[in-house]
């Protein structure tokens, strides 16, 4: 079964509007919605990821986390994510995909010293048969 996911970036200034709306298809999702507690330190969230393969992806969270891939101590990858500043990318970006040390995902480990919980969300799209 195929997925297909859409981006849509939009720039704004007053009445000027710049609006790019691109899509990307695979054959499996991997996909997180979890509360994370305030004062959580390398909280273990189950995430699997195949980097090799990943055509979009779109981290999310409502509060300042940072996001640790495969260890909290010694992370391949670290993202430091602001409240309603998602991490969005697809694989026709210029831009490198964001798991640069290209390890797989084997699990996330999310810390939250925002004062609040965190509703964190992902949302990935990748090509299990390449």
């Amino acid at each position: 079964m195929a997925f297909t996911h859409y981006i849509t970036s939009l720039w704004e200034q007053s009445n000027n509007q710049i609006s790019k709306r691109v899509s990307s298809t695979g054959s499996a999702e991997a996909n997180v919605s979890e509360s994370i507690a305030d004062s959580s330190t390398d909280l273990e969230v189950a995430f699997v990821l195949d980097v090799s393969v990943l055509k979009s992806i779109i981290i999310s969270s409502d509060q300042d986390i940072t996001v640790e891939t495969n260890s909290g101590s010694v992370p391949d990858d670290s993202f430091t994510l602001l409240a309603g500043n998602p991490l969005v990318w697809n694989s026709g970006s210029p831009l490198p995909n964001p798991f640069a040390s290209a390890v797989d995902v084997t699990s996330l480990f999310i810390t939250n010293a925002s004062g609040s919980a965190a509703s964190l969300e992902i949302r990935s799209l990748v090509d299990a048969t390449p």
